[in-house]
């Protein structure tokens, strides 16, 4: 049996300061939402084992049951208005409200100087809440990149090792998760 493919899909709810999108609405024991403007957004899919994390820990891992495609979308990317870099990070306690973060610039600006885009996308909403397990705590972040296939990787979708993945887990996760991705994978459409 070959090993099933695993994903950390990184979840940011509140406290976001990454300011070159508006972010995605998650619910975070249920679906995941992406676009094609994110590294990795056509390798995620049904079947595939998922371990949802925040900035501090993991918090479930569950199997991708479908993924629904809505294309012609459109999101708002905004800009610094000196370099052109997403790389803005907005502040709350510092004017003025916006800092780049490209070496290059590092300049900061206020709200009314972000270049808005609208850009056209193609979004992405897998659902996992078939199977879901909590892991709250369990995996740190430190953890999360010991288990990454590319352990730089700063991407929000993020390959993972299985069998690196497996050390975290009690026999019991690991049997369940197992059991959970044969059930949704032999009920699933030919």
């Amino acid at each position: 049996m070959t090993s099933p493919r695993v994903w950390m899909f990184l979840v940011k709810t509140t406290n976001r300061t990454f300011g070159g999108n508006l972010g995605y609405e998650d619910t975070i024991y249920n679906t995941y939402q992406w676009d094609d403007t994110v590294p990795n957004y056509n390798k995620v899919k049904v079947g595939d084992i998922v371990v949802l994390r925040d900035g501090k820990a993991s918090v479930g891992i569950s199997v991708i049951n479908s993924i629904q495609i809505n294309e012609a979308q459109s999101k708002i990317r905004r800009r610094c208005p000196f370099c052109n870099s997403t790389k803005i990070y907005e502040r709350t306690s510092f004017s003025p409200e916006f800092k780049c973060q490209d070496k290059k610039c590092l300049k900061e600006f206020g709200a009314n100087e972000v270049i808005i885009q609208n850009i056209p996308i193609t979004k992405f909403k897998a659902n996992y809440s078939n199977g879901w397990l909590d892991l709250i705590g369990r995996v740190s972040v430190k953890g999360i990149k010991d288990i990454s296939i590319s352990s730089g990787s700063q991407h929000s979708i993020r390959l993972l090792s299985w069998d690196k993945l497996k050390t975290y887990l009690d026999d019991y996760e690991i049997e369940s998760i197992s059991k959970t991705r044969e059930l949704i994978l032999s009920s699933l459409p030919e």
